[in-house]
């Protein structure tokens, strides 16, 4: 859980996004975020805190 409780994550086995990977699923409607490193999840969650 981030410092703010906005956000929490869990670890799964399989997102069926192999060759993308690491995914991210996000939200009730499941967007996929692919090919994610350190820098570019905390850049999406800051982006999302905006929202």
């Amino acid at each position: 859980v981030t410092p703010d409780g906005l956000f929490s994550w869990r670890g799964v086995e399989c997102l069926a996004a192999c060759g993308y990977g690491p995914v991210l699923q996000i939200g009730p409607e499941y967007t996929f975020y692919e090919n994610l490193n350190e820098q570019k999840v905390d850049d999406l969650i800051e982006d999302l805190r905006k929202k």
